[in-house]
């Protein structure tokens, strides 16, 4: 049985030992969902990232309950009222996974089934093959360098874009060159997109 708990803004030691105790169940897992895994902010504040993880692990280890760490691995989202909206978009946009047309995998309208996301939010899909690939190894390692004993990747998929589970980004692109010599193409024939199941 699972216990999650949420940890941002970051929580004090006894705070988050409460939290636990409170929703405990029974469980014998912790996932730690800092809620900076998918937020900006976490990638340009890394001190209170590793506190917050170590803080957890430390009171899941008191309880005597394993840890683990939970991480949307593609997704990246910017809070509306943050004043750093202009600085994530110029960041981010080059990680961003992209169509075959070319264009970028950036959200801001959501379905009310999309109930984590908030009016305003921006939300980046990104590439596997961009540099994000090593933020995103360097946010596992911090975790697992905090204590975290498993880590639950979510999410690691490419997105369905214009009926097309792809990617065209220029770091795409540049590996698909490398790898076949030829150019991914703008257009696929019907007989190539694939049909979601």
């Amino acid at each position: 049985m699972l216990s999650a708990v949420g940890l941002w803004p970051p929580q004090s030691a006894k705070s988050i030992t409460r939290t636990i105790r409170k929703h405990r169940y029974g469980a014998h897992r912790l996932i730690i969902d800092t809620g900076l895994t998918e937020l900006w902010r976490a990638y340009r504040k890394k001190k209170p990232f590793i506190q917050v993880i170590s803080r957890a692990v430390a009171a899941a280890k008191r309880e005597k309950i394993e840890t683990a760490f939970y991480f949307p691995t593609f997704e990246i989202r910017n809070r509306g009222k943050e004043k750093s909206q202009k600085g994530f978009t110029r960041t981010v946009r080059p990680w961003a996974q992209r169509t075959l047309k070319g264009k970028p995998w950036i959200k801001s309208k959501f379905l009310p089934s999309e109930f984590w996301n908030r009016s305003g939010d921006q939300v980046v899909w990104t590439c596997p093959n961009s540099p994000w690939r090593q933020t995103f190894l360097s946010k596992i390692t911090d975790a697992v360098g905090a204590g975290v004993e498993m880590v639950f990747l979510d999410v690691s998929y490419f997105r369905w874009q214009d009926k097309h589970i792809t990617c065209r980004c220029q770091h795409c692109q540049k590996k698909f060159h490398q790898e076949t010599g030829m150019q991914i193409p703008r257009r696929l024939k019907n007989s190539e997109k694939a049909t979601p199941r």
